[in-house]
């Protein structure tokens, strides 16, 4: 128990506590009876051509098994009205009766997680203030406002209880809603335990509790959103501070070339249509914060390190990880995600070996609880130019990078009582020849030293959720009994 309350933090696991509590006696499903399917318009100032809404034959939404069938992300994915704010009126409201006549609600697999109803509500409030419907919306908008909000409302502590993405979207949601329906009061409490939230959740320096370059992302535009709409209804919300250090950390995180950001942490292609973001600015040659650490020798070429000393639960077991980008390339790079639902990608994807840092003996550096909990965690430390782990059998990882010029170093220090020790480079697609200890790739040069032995494989690489193929890796074994493994990546020499 002591272990679980670690990994989850004492909020967390009450609340989870009581949300299973809740699931347990049923008391959710009951919160949620069918309701009547509302009848636009929702949004057009006119009434439409009525589409027929059909009930589906559907099972209540918390009778379904997220994970005994396909993979619900990629479909879930395709109702968060992502496009609404983009459409006209008529456009919009034809989108909305088609997704209630497929989903009534309460039914199927789009209304069983909050955060989905979460998305949707914001969507929806950014469609309204467009198109002049938030104001005086009309009874149908209001009823369909209603339907999310009541979602919402019925899985918050459970949602809350994750720290993670899903309590943001979700206390975000409940400002969006509350202000569409015009009860302000309740707008102004659900600002506030957003504002707690973001407190709770986000570092001094702007990292999100999730360390995942694209759940980042996903925060920050909810931030957007939730001022877009407290700017439209006048409401005063205190979040300026955090939404700007959180844009700007996430500009740390993201190549100034290609604008692609590092695939590190869970990336499964979340994206919200959300306001633009803050002007760029210039990225520091040295910054480090919870879990991160950014290196920069010129605009093109940077570095991330995964650091320990995080105080939210992991996702991968990715610490001392680097990422290596040279003018919009990705030199040295995180394998990605795969999918949430196949058993063998979702062990491979965010396991010690799909990343480049070391294994001792083929052990995870953090066992892996359930499908999104690992632990226990290693002792770890941040160095002035790196980090340091060691593990629970005297096993210890010190990683020290230097980016200057056109190089960067990296000096891996392994010691313990390990038999054998593994350092993996996952490398970007394309010719790979290894000569001795030195790699040859299109775009750069990587030589190794101190290795007792050093051979190019290849490894599952997941370009964007749902895709796989193989990419090079460069494998590099050391010692046994101690070892410092120095690897040079020069971004100068092409394959010869």
């Amino acid at each position: 128990m002591f272990r679980v309350a670690r990994m989850l933090g004492r909020h967390a696991l009450i609340n989870w506590g009581a949300d299973r509590v809740l699931r347990v006696c049923g008391v959710q499903r009951r919160r949620l009876p069918d309701r009547a399917v509302p009848q636009g318009p929702f949004l057009a100032a006119g009434a439409l051509p009525a589409l027929p809404v059909v009930r589906t034959v559907a099972e209540h939404a918390l009778d379904i098994d997220v994970f005994a069938g396909g993979d619900l992300r990629l479909q879930w994915e395709k109702a968060r009205w992502t496009a609404l704010p983009d459409l006209d009126a008529a456009a919009a409201d034809a989108c909305i009766m088609k997704f209630l006549a497929e989903n009534p609600p309460y039914r199927g697999i789009h209304w069983i997680s909050a955060q989905e109803a979460a998305i949707r509500l914001l969507h929806l409030a950014r469609a309204a203030m467009r198109l002049d419907a938030a104001r005086n919306p009309s009874p149908g908008l209001r009823a369909l406002v209603a339907l999310h909000l009541h979602r919402v409302r019925v899985s918050r502590r459970y949602e809350e209880a994750q720290d993670n993405n899903h309590g943001i979207s979700c206390a975000a949601a409940a400002v969006a809603g509350a202000l569409l329906l015009g009860r302000r009061a309740a707008a102004a409490r659900a600002a506030r335990r957003l504002c707690k939230l973001t407190q709770r959740l986000f570092a001094p320096c702007g990292a999100f509790s999730q360390h995942s370059v694209r759940y980042q992302r996903m925060a920050v535009d909810v931030l957007s959103i939730v001022q877009e709409c407290a700017a439209y209804f006048s409401l005063p919300v205190d979040l300026h501070a955090v939404h700007r250090a959180a844009a700007g950390w996430l500009e740390r995180l993201t190549d100034p070339v290609s604008q692609a950001g590092a695939r590190i942490g869970h990336d499964d292609g979340t994206r919200l249509n959300a306001p633009a973001l803050p002007a760029r600015l210039a990225r520091p040659r040295r910054w480090s914060g919870r879990g991160f650490m950014g290196f920069a020798a010129r605009p093109g070429l940077w570095a991330v390190l995964r650091t320990p000393g995080g105080r939210h639960r992991p996702a991968h077991a990715d610490l001392l990880h680097l990422d290596l980008w040279r003018d919009g390339v990705n030199l040295l790079r995180d394998s990605g995600s795969g999918v949430y639902n196949r058993a063998w990608w979702s062990r491979w994807f965010p396991s010690t070996r799909a990343h480049n840092t070391a294994t001792f003996d083929g052990a995870e550096q953090m066992p892996r609880f359930g499908r999104f909990l690992i632990g226990p965690w290693p002792r770890g430390g941040v160095l002035p130019d790196g980090g340091w782990i060691a593990d629970g059998h005297g096993n210890r990882h010190q990683r020290r990078v230097r980016l200057q010029g056109e190089e960067c170093r990296v000096e891996d220090v392994l010691s313990g009582p390990y038999r054998r020790a593994l350092l993996r480079w996952h490398l970007p697609a394309g010719p790979a020849r290894l000569d001795g200890a030195v790699l040859h790739l299109e775009q750069a040069r990587i030589t190794v030293s101190g290795a007792a032995d050093v051979w190019l494989g290849t490894a599952p690489d997941s370009p964007a959720y749902g895709l796989r193929w193989k990419t090079p890796v460069l494998c590099v074994a050391a010692p046994a009994g101690g070892a410092c493994v120095v690897t040079r990546i020069s971004a100068r020499a092409a394959a010869a």
